[in-house]
């Protein structure tokens, strides 16, 4: 994986656990953060269990 897909992916993961961090379950912020980037909640899910 090339730096800037790494880049992408911690983006991603990062605006997940924020949005945890202020409150929300793990399936929403997964689910608007998906939402947000065009990505498939499982993709989301995928990169956080690595």
């Amino acid at each position: 994986m090339d730096k800037a897909k790494i880049l992408y992916w911690l983006e991603i993961v990062g605006e997940v656990f924020i949005l945890i961090a202020r409150g929300l379950t793990k399936d929403k912020a997964v689910g608007i953060v998906a939402r947000k980037h065009s990505v498939a909640p499982e993709e989301i899910y995928k990169q956080m269990n690595q």
